[in-house]
């Protein structure tokens, strides 16, 4: 009870700190990225174990492997994501003690810790049975306990964020080891068995179990203000500047989300937003802050395709001495955009004779302009 309630906590807290670090050094992708991947393989990896479990111990253990996945995934959203894994941090702490503890009675009532020696729980051991099912449904992620509401933000943060493989699969572990964790559950607490009690089962083996699920239902509805600060301070911003963009204009306005604290831009200007007006590829990135320090860097690459041309030099007339009723005017003119402007591609040019008045004429390129 202890390894997994506490240990474990303290195990991903470095985690957690490290995270952070890296989201402030700018590389906040890097470190989501390698969370999320981690995190999803965790879950699979529980799933896989789950579902062939012969000992409910070593269940409850692949299950602490699990949460730890589902806690990894959420920090590597960030945002809503990074609030639903502390609060399934939380809940786990508390819930996962109340099913060791309920697993000791089980150990102890039928003296083996294979699945298949157990059954009749809730007839031989009704007061473990209420603790152990309880704690089951609310380790599977049923309302109203606190991992329900923890896996629902970390699937709306997964989404809001664009990783829907991953929400995917996050749903689909869940799923598949709810499937497992149920049968073994199931098997455990109503299964057919032979088994006799090998102690009495007394008042004291139990309360300790229903207050740590009591405390976790209370953290529902009510939370102290040093622990909702403490959650608070822990999740950072999603500074979020979109997908990799080419773009047929002369500019282009990133705006990576309004109302944070400080901005910071990679030519060092601080404003909300960032007006690109470089022609071609480029890179741009963003660190923001909100009011507890909290900062997340977001990177993109814009290109501005630009279609534009300047004149050269004048081919004919080359003096004023060829100027007559009707002449033909050639010039040569420059590409000076980024784009390849194709041959017949038309445009207005414009020309004053002597101190005539402006005349404007449509004219067409003869050859593509690289």
């Amino acid at each position: 009870a202890l390894l997994s309630g506490v240990l474990l906590n303290c195990a991903y807290l470095g985690i957690f700190k490290t995270n952070k670090v890296m989201q402030a050094a700018g590389l906040g992708d890097f470190s989501g990225t390698i969370l999320i991947v981690f995190g999803l393989t965790s879950m699979l990896a529980a799933a896989t174990f789950i579902l062939k479990q012969t000992e409910y111990k070593r269940l409850l253990a692949y299950s602490s492997i699990e949460n730890m996945g589902i806690i990894a995934f959420g920090t590597g959203i960030g945002g809503i994501g990074a609030y639903g894994a502390v609060i399934c941090l939380i809940h786990h702490s508390l819930i996962k003690s109340s099913l060791f503890l309920s697993s000791g009675n089980i150990l102890l009532g039928y003296g083996n810790r294979l699945i298949t020696a157990t059954g009749r729980l809730a007839k031989l051991m009704p007061r473990t049975f209420v603790a152990f099912f309880s704690g089951f449904a609310g380790i599977s992620g049923f309302p109203p306990f606190g991992i329900f509401i923890g896996e629902l933000f970390i699937i709306i943060g997964a989404f809001r964020s664009g990783h829907y493989l991953g929400a995917g699969l996050f749903i689909l572990s869940i799923c598949v080891i709810f499937a497992g964790f149920a049968n073994h559950v199931m098997k455990i607490s109503f299964g057919d068995a032979d088994a006799t009690i090998q102690i009495e089962e007394k008042p004291i083996m139990v309360w300790p179990q229903y207050v740590l699920l009591a405390t976790s239902l209370v953290l529902c509805f009510w939370l102290p203000d040093t622990l909702y600060q403490t959650i608070e301070v822990w999740g950072y911003p999603d500074a979020n500047l979109g997908p990799d963009t080419i773009a047929g204009a002369s500019s282009y306005l990133l705006v990576p989300g309004q109302g944070y604290s400080q901005y910071l831009w990679q030519d060092e200007s601080a404003g909300e937003s960032y007006l690109v007006s470089e022609p071609g590829l480029g890179r741009y990135h963003v660190t923001i802050s909100d009011e507890n320090g909290c900062m997340s860097t977001d990177t993109v690459l814009v290109t501005l395709e630009v279609s534009d041309l300047a004149l050269n030099r004048l081919l004919s007339p080359s003096t004023s001495c060829e100027l007559s009723n009707s002449v033909t005017v050639s010039a040569q003119l420059e590409n000076t955009g980024n784009m390849i402007i194709p041959a017949g591609a038309s445009f207005l040019m414009s020309y004053r004779i002597n101190n005539g008045p402006l005349v404007q004429e449509s004219a067409s390129l003869s050859e593509d302009l690289l």
